[in-house]
């Protein structure tokens, strides 16, 4: 402590630091001293390398008696049940539905749930239920390889005679096949969701890890089918899906009104909503915070104010929200995926970029989050990097969509014609196969429209293509961005500047597409774009002025 930053910046020099006990007094002495080598004043006080300090970690951490049994190690952290503390990795499969197929909405759904009850648990790092789904291969060690965990969940659900439910689940070590876990649960519907959470418990307890108490209890089962029909929409990322999503979390509340796992959800499916038509911005933003107000710890509930104030443009209050979710749910993709979109506008892009790369990590499959990787590298000029993210092959449609969309704008940033040609074909064969195509689709359907022959690219007959789309103001700003690129390089400056300062008047926050992005390097010397620039960048002070301060080199 000092008078001033000086003051305490010299008294780093000159006095050694507090006792940790002083501050949190159940903290072991063995982890004290550690913690006080590690700040010793001399270097030649300190630890002679990280090896020394893993190797003293684990003799505090042991005294703890906290640790991961071994089979759920590494194989190079199994020398001994003392070992140093590992972060386990876990991925739900897809449960198999044993029974009629449109029961298979209840094991996704039960698989996806458990997925949130294994988030919260400090110490496991859980695989997105999306990724796990797209994996590939049926082999379940197999899938835990290709998706870098140490441990996968494989459960079964089917209907019993007496309209109860059988859930089988087991836990197995990926390394040796070896099984670790396993449990069958046999209950009624009401108790499906009970389940989960004691299934996540078992886990947790198999892992030496300690569950939170569960708080998402829902008892009604027709409440429960409605929660799980509504996770299954959810997942399909256009605007019908997540229309269809919030009409079944609305008629679950209509039997759970106080539920904070429905409420929560509703709220996201509603902000979803929210980027294609900003006419439920008001019940998006009520359900966000009755679900703080029921479950202010479930993490779901932050990612949901998180969510609805990111499309209002309230980047600053989103990105604490985002903050608080994952602080409440580690392994929360969604909430990750969130805070980079925000770094990716506001800056700085290597906090973007890292955040970004935690989303895939929990979510390998998500296409949201490819794109918003594709768009920071691009950004920073790694375009190899970026152009090997686009180009790996998928069979999922929304992958496929994204991907198009990825390359044409890329290509319109650099003034790539040939490449934009190269698109318009790939997007009618994929309209060919795909006749209905999800909304987010009509940018590229407007761009590759508007090409006449190989050197020429109308661009009013692309941007009245565009001027019908109805949507939030992220949409709007969205195609205005879209707009003054294909000004700067294919129309005039002054066209260009012109759609800038409408963006800017309404709300533009993309800061680092203005400073970086290679489609306005034609009006850079423009004396209108540094006023432009200056106020964006005073419109996202806020969100930069959350972040920690950089560590100096």
């Amino acid at each position: 402590e000092g008078a001033s930053a000086v003051a305490v910046a010299a008294a780093r020099l000159t006095r050694s630091p507090p006792d940790p006990r002083a501050i949190r007094p159940t903290l072991s002495p063995s982890m004290a001293a550690v913690i006080l080598r590690c700040m010793e004043r001399e270097p030649d006080a300190r630890f002679p390398d990280a090896a020394s300090v893993e190797l003293s970690l684990s003799e505090a951490l042991g005294a703890t008696g906290s640790l991961p049994p071994p089979s759920l190690l590494p194989a190079e952290s199994r020398r001994s049940a003392t070992g140093p503390l590992r972060l386990v990795r876990i991925a739900v499969l897809p449960f198999a539905c044993n029974g009629l197929a449109e029961d298979a909405y209840l094991g996704d759904g039960v698989a996806e749930d458990l997925v949130d009850a294994l988030s919260v648990v400090e110490g496991i790092r859980v695989v997105a239920y999306g990724a796990a789904s797209r994996s590939g291969t049926d082999d379940a060690l197999e899938a835990g390889r290709a998706l870098g965990v140490e441990v996968v969940v494989q459960g079964a659900l089917r209907r019993l005679p007496d309209a109860r439910l059988r859930l089988s689940v087991r836990l197995v070590s990926v390394e040796d096949g070896i099984q670790l876990w396993a449990k069958r649960f046999d209950v009624t519907p009401a108790e499906l969701l009970d389940v989960n959470e004691a299934a996540a418990q078992a886990i947790a307890a198999a892992a030496s890890l300690r569950a939170p108490e569960a708080d998402r209890k829902l008892a009604d089962p027709v409440a429960i089918d409605l929660y799980l029909r509504a996770r299954a929409h959810y997942r399909d990322f256009w605007l019908e899906g997540a229309q269809e999503s919030a009409r079944y979390y609305a008629e679950a509340l209509a039997r759970a009104p106080d539920s904070p796992l429905l409420v929560a959800g509703y709220a996201l499916a509603l902000a979803r909503v929210l980027f294609f038509t900003a006419g439920e911005i008001h019940a998006a933003r009520g359900a966000a915070q009755r679900a703080l107000a029921l479950a202010p710890d479930l993490g779901e509930a932050h990612l949901a104010a998180a969510a609805v104030a990111f499309q209002e443009g309230s980047f600053a209050e989103a990105y604490r929200a985002a903050q608080a979710a994952v602080a409440r749910a580690p392994s929360l993709a969604e909430a990750h995926l969130l805070i980079g979109r925000i770094l990716g506008e506001t800056g700085p892009l290597d906090l973007a970029l890292r955040a970004l790369r935690s989303a895939q990590e929990l979510d390998p499959g998500s296409g949201v989050t490819r794109r918003e990787l594709v768009r920071a590298l691009a950004l920073l000029g790694r375009l190899d990097e970026a152009y090997a993210i686009i180009r790996r092959p998928s069979r999922e449609v929304f992958d496929r969509i994204s991907s198009l969309i990825i390359e044409a704008r890329l290509a319109v940033w650099r003034g790539d014609l040939d490449t934009i040609l190269q698109v318009r074909e790939g997007f009618q064969e994929l309209e060919r196969q795909e006749p209905n195509m999800p909304a987010l689709s009509v940018f590229v359907r407007a761009l590759v429209n508007a090409i006449d022959d190989r050197t020429a690219l109308d661009v009013n007959r692309f941007l009245a293509a565009l001027s019908d789309d109805v949507g939030n103001l992220r949409r709007v700003l969205f195609f205005h961005q879209v707009a003054v690129e294909t000004n700067a390089r294919f129309g005039t400056a002054d066209a260009a500047l012109d759609l800038l300062e409408k963006a800017v008047a309404l709300g533009l926050t993309d800061l680092v597409w203005l400073e970086r992005c290679p489609a306005l390097d034609p009006i850079r010397d423009d004396p209108r774009l540094p006023r432009l620039v200056g106020i964006v960048r005073e419109r996202t002070a806020p969100v930069r002025s959350l972040l920690p301060p950089p560590i100096a080199s």
